[in-house]
Formats: structure tokens, C-alpha cells, sequence
């Protein structure tokens, strides 16, 4: 009975862990196209 207790809080740890570097990931990606876009407006003199 603890075991699959054990399993469980484990596994709801792993996948805690996967979404939080899923969420940093798609952060970073996301600033990441913010700075390139900021770059081409400038480069280009967009006005948004």
C-alpha cells in the first residue's frame, strides 16, 4: 500500500517537473521571438 503511494507522489512529481521545464522552455522560446521581432521593427522602423 505505501509503495503505490510512493509510485504515485513520484510520479505526480515527474510530471510536475516535465511541465515546469516545458514552461521554461516555451518562456524562453517566447522572449526569444519577442526580441527578434523587436529587432526587425527597429531595423525596418516599424511602428506598431
Amino acid at each position: 500500500m505505501v509503495d503505490v503511494g510512493i509510485k504515485a507522489c513520484c510520479g505526480f512529481f515527474g510530471a510536475s517537473a516535465i511541465l515546469g521545464v516545458t514552461a521554461q522552455i516555451l518562456a524562453i522560446v517566447a522572449i526569444d521571438v519577442w526580441g527578434v521581432m523587436f529587432i526587425v521593427f527597429e531595423v525596418f522602423q516599424i511602428d506598431l
